[in-house]
């Protein structure tokens, strides 16, 4: 037999196996680790405008820029999950639990020690609310100033005003009938008139009670007037030093001592941390904004547009924000440490960021509406 010959069908399959079996191996092996690759878990914090969450759907800001970018790069097969806050979003990056963030998620240097972040896609910064602060319109003045204590006083005033008329008429009206006429209709008119006069400006022009009785009922009178007027005028001085001082509060140096509210784990809560403020964290936004509104803090500083769109769904005639945008940042997609998502979600943003989509979104979430 010859030897050449029974080398052929070894030479033949080894052939096989370099060129068909081989190759085939890699592609099937390659092709089932993208499909398993493909499967994305995207880490959500819900923050209105960019993340909002309604009966397990989520939209937004952030969100429709992800899908845009998702559908973009081919990415099909991914899933939210709701972790809740900024330091859990990050934590689920780091631990790999998460492929993506997607919230308002500022690029800073101490989280791109830890996670990766894809190009900035927002720029941001951080604002100041104050309770106070504006320029509220004179209705607004006489709302504040109007205080359950104040309408008490009021009244009380008023049923003084008629009862000191009824006595006075009454002890006057016989010897001083030119002053108080004796008929009911006519001397109340003139008892109230001069009632009120003395109330508001401590005398009554050429209307003076004469007897004893009388004078001693205006004197005690005068003082209720002198009394109720300093009342008054504390109040509506309070009130006006109250927005004054709000008004003077134009950045976190303004609020060394005071407690200022923002949200725990956050790039805010960061920067005042750093600065040595007074810093109440809390859970929400609504929960930050409740401590100002009940005097808890004396300002709440966070996100700007987060803010600005709070603002908007919850209009407020005591709500202001003050001062200049502090802190500038940016926003972008958080990444776990070296991922491979990182270059096709970069060319998937920057091709989408070339066509008008962001600016849709802009006008969508930003831009008022008539009501």
């Amino acid at each position: 037999m010859n030897h050449s010959h029974s080398l052929l069908p070894v030479a033949l399959a080894k052939a096989m196996l370099h060129r068909i079996v081989l190759p085939a191996l890699l592609l099937i092996t390659v092709f089932a680790g993208r499909l398993q690759a493909e499967h994305i878990v995207v880490a959500v914090k819900p923050v209105p405008p960019f993340v909002m969450e309604e009966n397990g759907h989520f939209s937004g800001y952030s969100i429709d820029l992800w899908n845009e970018v998702a559908r973009t790069a081919g990415w099909t097969d991914f899933e939210f999950k709701d972790v809740g806050t900024v330091p859990a979003m990050v934590n689920a990056l780091t631990s790999k639990q998460a492929d993506v963030a997607v919230a308002a998620l500022s690029i800073t240097a101490e989280r791109d020690k830890i996670i990766d972040f894809s190009h900035p896609f927002y720029d941001s910064g951080l604002d100041l609310l104050v309770k106070g602060g504006g320029s509220p319109n004179p209705l607004t003045l006489i709302k504040r100033l109007f205080t359950p204590a104040v309408l008490l006083v009021l009244l009380t005033v008023c049923i003084g005003v008629i009862v000191v008329s009824h006595i006075l008429w009454f002890v006057e009206r016989h010897h001083n009938h030119e002053d108080f006429p004796k008929n009911y209709s006519d001397g109340m008119i003139e008892s109230i008139w001069w009632s009120t006069s003395v109330l508001l400006g401590g005398y009554c022009m050429n209307k003076d009670p004469r007897g004893l009785t009388g004078r001693f009922i205006g004197t005690l009178w005068a003082l209720v007037g002198i009394a109720t007027i300093a009342y008054m005028t504390a109040t509506a001085t309070t009130v006006m030093t109250v927005d004054t001082l709000s008004s003077d509060i134009n950045g976190p140096s303004d609020l060394h001592g005071a407690p200022v509210a923002t949200l725990q784990g956050t790039s805010a809560d960061h920067f005042l941390q750093g600065m040595h403020l007074n810093v109440v964290e809390c859970a929400t936004l609504d929960d930050a904004v409740a401590a100002l509104e009940k005097d808890k803090v004396k300002a709440v500083i966070y996100d700007s547009p987060i803010m600005m769109y709070y603002l908007a769904e919850h209009p407020s005639n005591e709500l202001h924000l003050v001062g200049h945008l502090f802190d500038k940042q940016k926003y972008g997609f958080g990444l776990q440490l070296n991922s491979k998502l990182r270059q096709e979600l970069n060319s998937a943003l920057l091709t989408v960021s070339e066509t008008d989509f962001i600016d849709q979104l802009d006008k969508r979430y930003f831009t008022p509406t008539e009501q």
